[in-house]
């Protein structure tokens, strides 16, 4: 026996009773499944929200019928059932979803008919004429005259101001660095002061365009180009300097007038100081004066016997043994004294670069000569036609696209390395 409460009903129903934990299991999947959407579990159940809140808290026994509809359209296996019980739950009556057919009908029936316009009302008023005034009539306006537009005259355009590149003061060097060291050892081996001017000359035996590389670094130091001039017969290229704005330099470097290589004196006292600056400095006399030989061997010629004594010295405080081969020659021989050399100081010169990679990586030189196993004591620059060498190139021009700047080292660093005879 039913008792009716208003548009509620208690009615017998089958339900299933869940333990606690497959309850919780059970819902909690269902909710993931529908996104935490309760309405849409209600909709599915045919019932409301507030009975399915019921059932995930425990508060009502789920209808056994209900258990298997969620079950089944959620994709889930029936729960197991410790008991089924009959029940009297509350059915609550939710309302049918209307459709649009549905809605149409109900607004036909209480949508009240359209009332007529009657005739000729509106007619009268679109047609009565306005009482007691006149229209209004707008009188033309005098135009005023027009201002003849001037032609627009095209702006110039302003020169961009040029940036000025920091000058050096007249008299002095730029600062010291690794560069610097490089360059002071390529003049001190190779170069001669006369008449003013400082010239270095790179023949076929150096490589012709070791010039025009000296002369890109010099640009780079003093912003000075120095001028580039061909012998006669097309064996040597020169490069000429003014020694105007470098007197301080030279006269630091004791490089004086009249100056030459026999005559040239050892390194100079700061290129001791720094470890980057002394190894710079070994590398530009060497890149000079080095004739590489297939023992493997680097015999290193200086004709001048201070510098020969400062580069031995250099060379002995790297670790590396220079034998006296007589006639101003430094002899490093030995594979593993040549290697230790390139790895340690390294070098700018290409040719002397090619030769050394060439032979060391077990490949026949540039130049496409194979030399014969009782030649391979000559010396590699034996042929001074070789078709290694290219056309010279200009100043301030890259040799080769591998060939890397160098790096600028702070002048406050210093090593007390000076030797006795302040070479």
């Amino acid at each position: 026996m039913g008792i009716l409460r208003k548009t509620e009903e208690l009615l017998p129903v089958t339900c299933a009773v869940l333990a606690e934990d497959v309850r919780q299991d059970f819902f909690s999947e269902i909710r993931k499944r529908a996104s935490g959407n309760l309405g849409r579990i209600a909709l599915i159940a045919d019932t409301t929200t507030s009975v399915v809140s019921d059932w995930i808290s425990g508060r009502k026994n789920v209808p056994y019928h209900s258990l298997q509809v969620l079950s089944r359209e959620f994709g889930l296996e029936p729960p197991p059932v410790s008991e089924l019980r009959r029940e009297l739950q509350e059915v609550v009556h939710t309302p049918k979803a209307r459709t649009a057919s549905d809605i149409k009908a109900e607004l036909g029936e209480e949508r009240r008919p359209r009332r007529e316009p009657r005739e000729g009302r509106g007619r009268e008023r679109r047609e009565r004429p306005h009482a007691g005034r006149q229209p209004h009539k707008r009188e033309p306006q005098a135009q005023a005259p027009r201002r003849e537009r001037r032609p627009r005259q095209p702006q110039q355009k302003s020169p961009r101001p040029r940036r000025e590149e920091p000058r050096q003061e007249p008299g002095k060097g730029p600062k010291l660095s690794a560069e610097l060291a490089y360059w002071t050892g390529v003049v001190l081996a190779g170069g001669r002061r006369q008449a003013g001017e400082i010239y270095f000359s790179a023949d076929r035996r150096v490589g012709q365009n070791f010039a025009s590389t000296w002369g890109g670094l010099t640009s780079k130091l003093f912003r000075v180009k120095p001028s580039l001039s061909m012998s006669a017969d097309h064996k040597v290229q020169t490069a000429s300097l003014p020694v105007a704005g470098l007197e301080e330099l030279l006269s630091r470097i004791e490089f004086q007038e009249g100056t030459e290589p026999p005559t040239a004196p050892g390194a100079p006292r700061w290129t001791w100081s720094n470890p980057e600056w002394k190894a710079a400095f070994l590398r530009g006399v060497v890149d000079v004066c080095c004739h590489f030989t297939r023992t493997p061997a680097l015999r290193i010629v200086i004709p001048s016997e201070r510098l020969r004594r400062s580069v031995q010295k250099i060379l002995a405080s790297i670790g590396i043994d220079a034998k006296d081969g007589g006639q101003g020659e430094l002899c490093v021989e030995g594979r593993e004294a040549v290697e230790k050399y390139l790895q340690s100081v390294g070098t700018e010169n290409l040719k002397l670069r090619d030769q050394t990679k060439a032979f060391l990586r077990g490949r026949p030189p540039r130049d496409g000569t194979q030399a014969r196993p009782e030649a391979r004591e000559a010396p590699a620059d034996a042929d001074p036609e070789a078709s290694h060498d290219e056309e010279p190139r200009e100043a301030g021009e890259s040799a080769e696209p591998e060939t890397a700047a160098f790096g600028e080292v702070d002048d406050e660093s210093s090593e007390d390395a000076v030797p006795a005879d302040g070479e």
